[in-house]
Order: C-alpha cells, then sequence, then structure tokens
C-alpha cells in the first residue's frame, strides 16, 4: 500500500530539505494548500522546490477557491510542466470569502488537460457527511479521492465508495503528539493516538478499503516518520 507524507509548512528552501527527509521512507509528499487557514509559501512554489527532489512523487493541494478558470490554468499547467501530475482540487480551510471556482466546478477545467499532460485530478471526500453527498461527488468521476475523517465507525461508507468508485483512494489519516494541542482546534479532522491510528489502518488494509494512506500530525517529524513507516508495513504482512 501507498503511504504519502502531509509536508508542513514551512519557507522557502527548507521546503526542499523536509521533502528529501520524507521521500526516504514515503512514496509521495503532499503539499497542502493554506492549511489550517494560515497562508503560507504559495502551494505551486512549494511543489516547485520539492520536485526538484520528487519529480512525480510530488502530490499538490489547489484551493479552487481562489481561482478563475483562466488562473486554474495557468496553475495546473505550470505544475504539469515540472513534473507533477496528481493534483488535489479543494475548498480548503477558511481563510476569508470564496469568490472562486468550487472543486465541482474546477475539475471541469483539469480534465481537459488529462490527456494532454497526464493530470490526475482529486477530491476530498469526508465520512462525516451523509453518503448521499458523497455519492455525488463520486459521479464527476475524480481520478482519486483523500477520505478525511475516517474512524471505524465510518467504515461502512469506506466499504460503500470502495464497491462504486472505479479510481484510487487514499485515507487520510491524522497522529496527535505532544505538540498538537497548540493547532488542535484548528484541525477539523479526526486525530487519534498513534495506536489507534494504526489498528485503523491495519483494519482498513485488512478489509482491501482504500489504496493508500496519507498521514499528517501537527506534531514532530519523528512522529510522523515513525507511523507512516509502521503503516507501510501493513501492506507487506
Amino acid at each position: 500500500m501507498e503511504v504519502w507524507v502531509e509536508l508542513k509548512p514551512y519557507y522557502g528552501v527548507e521546503i526542499a530539505a523536509k521533502a528529501l527527509k520524507h521521500l526516504s521512507y514515503a512514496d509521495k509528499i503532499d503539499v497542502p494548500d493554506q492549511p489550517v487557514g494560515i497562508a503560507f509559501s504559495s502551494p505551486v512554489i512549494s511543489a516547485y522546490l520539492a520536485a526538484h527532489l520528487g519529480g512525480d512523487r510530488i502530490v499538490s493541494h489547489v484551493r479552487t477557491v481562489d481561482h478563475t478558470p483562466n488562473s486554474l490554468k495557468a496553475v495546473l499547467k505550470t505544475l504539469s510542466s515540472i513534473g507533477i501530475s496528481d493534483i488535489v482540487l479543494l475548498t480548503g480551510d477558511p481563510v476569508g470569502p470564496k469568490i472562486g471556482l468550487r472543486p465541482e466546478e474546477a475539475i471541469r477545467v483539469a480534465r481537459k488537460y488529462k490527456e494532454r499532460f497526464g493530470l490526475q485530478a482529486g477530491f476530498i471526500v469526508s465520512l462525516r457527511k451523509d453518503y448521499d453527498v458523497i455519492s455525488k461527488r463520486l459521479a464527476l468521476n475524480p481520478d482519486f479521492i483523500l477520505v478525511l475523517n475516517a474512524t471505524k465507525g465510518y467504515l461502512w461508507k469506506l466499504d460503500k465508495i470502495r464497491r462504486v468508485f472505479g479510481g484510487r483512494i487514499y485515507v487520510y489519516l491524522v497522529v496527535a503528539g505532544e505538540s498538537s494541542e497548540r493547532v488542535g482546534g484548528k484541525i477539523k479532522s479526526v486525530m487519534m493516538t498513534e495506536s489507534d491510528l494504526i489498528d485503523l489502518a491495519q483494519e482498513i488494509a485488512a478489509r482491501g478499503l482504500a489504496d493508500g494512506f496519507l498521514v499528517s500530525s501537527p506534531a514532530d517529524d519523528d512522529l510522523i516518520e515513525r507511523v507512516s513507516r509502521a503503516v507501510k508495513r501493513l501492506g507487506k504482512s
């Protein structure tokens, strides 16, 4: 099973240094766009710096509400030109008025570049939503989805998604650490202890409900690496 690691917000060349460390054990690096509603380095520039090391192992988020159709085209073409093909189209965390495109509108723009640039467009899907809402989003046929808020109580929804959705499925897992309390209130996704996260990942892997996991944490890099390595071993057991 693939294991992606979310690149925490950094500035400048430090992004590349952190990406290099993560790439030593992760299959792909996920570059967020203004996580928890804070404007850090441009996700395009962050992805560019990381791509110098990882190439097609970089996944870039794009907050569609910040873009018009033309500006979104420019971003997609730029990411494609530096070798990044996996793009997550999302509304993102609140930072102000939503004046641009909804992800459902943005995917129509992105789909035009699939054949030309090999672009793979993904969506966020939250298991907290009613299944009817989830089903409508899946009907837009993204190439992959990032599944948020996975818990054992919601695995019946993930099972239904697996049965009807033909694209790739990655489950977003957030591990809590000692520093999590400082930002925990800003993170809307379910946060778990290390042992609970690995236990959940083990059940998802055993039941074949996903193609991989995206591991994130507001805590230290050592915790992210330890959990990521443990989750990655699940696919080899």
